[in-house]
Protein backbone atom coordinates (compact mmCIF):
# COMPACT_ATOMS: atom_id res chain seq x y z
CA UNK A 1 0.00 0.00 0.00
CA UNK A 2 1.59 3.48 -0.78
CA UNK A 3 1.74 6.26 1.23
CA UNK A 4 2.74 3.73 4.56
CA UNK A 5 -0.54 3.32 5.70
CA UNK A 6 -0.85 -0.04 5.66
CA UNK A 7 -5.01 0.10 3.75
CA UNK A 8 -5.53 -0.43 0.31
CA UNK A 9 -5.08 2.25 -2.40
CA UNK A 10 -8.10 2.66 -4.62
CA UNK A 11 -7.24 2.39 -7.88
CA UNK A 12 -8.74 3.94 -11.31
CA UNK A 13 -7.92 1.76 -13.98
CA UNK A 14 -8.79 3.74 -16.89
CA UNK A 15 -5.98 6.01 -16.15
CA UNK A 16 -3.86 3.09 -15.58
CA UNK A 17 -4.44 2.03 -18.99
CA UNK A 18 -6.53 -1.49 -17.94
CA UNK A 19 -9.63 -0.78 -18.92
CA UNK A 20 -11.01 1.70 -21.51
CA UNK A 21 -13.70 4.95 -20.62
CA UNK A 22 -14.16 6.97 -18.02
CA UNK A 23 -14.20 6.30 -14.13
CA UNK A 24 -17.39 4.24 -12.60
CA UNK A 25 -19.97 6.59 -11.26
CA UNK A 26 -21.10 6.63 -7.99
CA UNK A 27 -25.28 6.10 -8.10
CA UNK A 28 -25.79 9.72 -6.56
CA UNK A 29 -24.05 10.70 -9.43
CA UNK A 30 -26.09 8.32 -12.19
CA UNK A 31 -29.20 9.30 -10.69
CA UNK A 32 -27.92 13.30 -10.94
CA UNK A 33 -28.26 13.05 -14.44
CA UNK A 34 -31.16 11.48 -14.83
CA UNK A 35 -33.23 13.95 -12.99
CA UNK A 36 -30.97 16.83 -14.03
CA UNK A 37 -33.33 19.33 -15.67
CA UNK A 38 -30.73 22.02 -16.15
CA UNK A 39 -29.08 20.57 -19.14
CA UNK A 40 -30.00 22.03 -22.45
CA UNK A 41 -31.54 18.40 -23.89
CA UNK A 42 -34.16 17.88 -20.82
CA UNK A 43 -33.74 15.40 -18.11
CA UNK A 44 -32.99 11.63 -19.22
CA UNK A 45 -35.62 9.52 -20.87
CA UNK A 46 -35.61 7.11 -17.44
CA UNK A 47 -36.35 9.73 -15.06
CA UNK A 48 -39.89 9.12 -16.34
CA UNK A 49 -40.04 5.54 -16.26
CA UNK A 50 -41.36 5.35 -12.44
CA UNK A 51 -43.86 8.06 -12.90
CA UNK A 52 -47.70 7.51 -13.04
CA UNK A 53 -50.51 9.38 -13.01
CA UNK A 54 -52.28 9.84 -9.86
CA UNK A 55 -55.40 7.73 -10.62
CA UNK A 56 -53.34 4.91 -11.31
CA UNK A 57 -52.39 1.81 -8.63
CA UNK A 58 -48.65 0.73 -8.06
CA UNK A 59 -47.14 -1.72 -10.02
CA UNK A 60 -46.95 -4.15 -6.81
CA UNK A 61 -51.34 -3.74 -6.38
CA UNK A 62 -51.49 -4.99 -9.87
CA UNK A 63 -49.46 -8.44 -9.50
CA UNK A 64 -51.81 -11.26 -8.44
CA UNK A 65 -49.01 -12.48 -5.90
CA UNK A 66 -49.58 -9.22 -3.95
CA UNK A 67 -53.58 -10.24 -3.76
CA UNK A 68 -52.76 -14.26 -3.15
CA UNK A 69 -50.33 -13.23 -0.01
CA UNK A 70 -53.07 -10.87 1.37
CA UNK A 71 -55.59 -13.33 0.89
CA UNK A 72 -53.30 -15.87 2.39
CA UNK A 73 -53.07 -13.99 5.03
CA UNK A 74 -56.41 -12.88 6.11
CA UNK A 75 -57.30 -16.71 6.77
CA UNK A 76 -54.11 -17.64 8.53
CA UNK A 77 -54.97 -14.38 10.50
CA UNK A 78 -59.03 -15.95 10.63
CA UNK A 79 -57.61 -19.13 12.11
CA UNK A 80 -55.36 -18.23 14.54
CA UNK A 81 -57.79 -15.78 16.30
CA UNK A 82 -60.53 -18.74 16.17
CA UNK A 83 -57.95 -21.36 17.58
CA UNK A 84 -57.19 -18.11 20.73
CA UNK A 85 -60.70 -18.11 21.32
CA UNK A 86 -60.91 -21.94 21.27
CA UNK A 87 -57.93 -22.07 23.10
CA UNK A 88 -59.24 -19.71 25.79
CA UNK A 89 -62.34 -21.35 26.04
CA UNK A 90 -60.89 -24.92 26.56
CA UNK A 91 -58.73 -23.60 29.46
CA UNK A 92 -60.81 -21.65 31.22
CA UNK A 93 -63.41 -24.12 31.02
CA UNK A 94 -62.50 -27.50 31.00
CA UNK A 95 -58.67 -27.26 32.77
CA UNK A 96 -60.21 -24.52 34.96
CA UNK A 97 -57.05 -22.19 34.73
CA UNK A 98 -57.38 -18.58 36.18
CA UNK A 99 -58.24 -16.20 33.16
CA UNK A 100 -55.41 -14.21 33.71
CA UNK A 101 -53.30 -17.54 32.67
CA UNK A 102 -55.90 -18.25 29.54
CA UNK A 103 -54.92 -14.82 28.75
CA UNK A 104 -51.17 -15.30 29.12
CA UNK A 105 -51.47 -18.95 27.03
CA UNK A 106 -53.47 -17.14 24.40
CA UNK A 107 -51.09 -14.28 23.87
CA UNK A 108 -47.83 -16.77 23.56
CA UNK A 109 -49.57 -18.43 20.56
CA UNK A 110 -50.07 -15.11 18.83
CA UNK A 111 -46.71 -13.72 19.73
CA UNK A 112 -45.10 -17.04 18.26
CA UNK A 113 -47.63 -16.53 15.16
CA UNK A 114 -46.44 -13.62 14.10
CA UNK A 115 -42.55 -14.31 14.86
CA UNK A 116 -42.68 -17.63 12.62
CA UNK A 117 -44.36 -15.69 9.95
CA UNK A 118 -41.92 -13.28 9.98
CA UNK A 119 -38.85 -16.24 10.10
CA UNK A 120 -40.44 -18.21 7.94
CA UNK A 121 -41.07 -15.35 5.25
CA UNK A 122 -37.43 -15.06 5.65
CA UNK A 123 -36.72 -18.21 4.93
CA UNK A 124 -38.57 -18.69 2.09
CA UNK A 125 -37.51 -15.37 0.59
CA UNK A 126 -33.36 -17.41 1.08
CA UNK A 127 -31.97 -19.22 -1.60
CA UNK A 128 -30.22 -21.06 0.52
CA UNK A 129 -33.09 -22.32 2.71
CA UNK A 130 -35.92 -21.74 0.54
CA UNK A 131 -36.52 -25.21 -1.21
CA UNK A 132 -36.75 -27.00 2.47
CA UNK A 133 -38.52 -24.24 4.01
CA UNK A 134 -40.94 -25.06 1.65
CA UNK A 135 -40.98 -29.01 1.60
CA UNK A 136 -41.35 -27.59 5.50
CA UNK A 137 -44.62 -26.18 5.06
CA UNK A 138 -46.14 -29.04 3.02
CA UNK A 139 -45.09 -30.88 6.12
CA UNK A 140 -46.61 -28.71 8.95
CA UNK A 141 -49.52 -28.62 6.37
CA UNK A 142 -50.08 -32.34 6.27
CA UNK A 143 -49.73 -32.89 9.88
CA UNK A 144 -51.89 -30.00 11.10
CA UNK A 145 -54.66 -31.76 8.43
CA UNK A 146 -54.05 -34.85 9.75
CA UNK A 147 -54.97 -33.84 13.24
CA UNK A 148 -58.66 -32.52 12.97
Amino acid sequence: AAGGGGGVVPRNLAQEGGVEGPPPQTVGQMLAEVVDDSSTTGPHPAAFHHRRAPWQLPWWMCQAATWHLVGMSFFALYIINSMIMTLGLFLRLDVGLPLAVCGLYSSVVFAMSVASKVAFGLALDSPRYGGASSALACVLLLLGTLMV
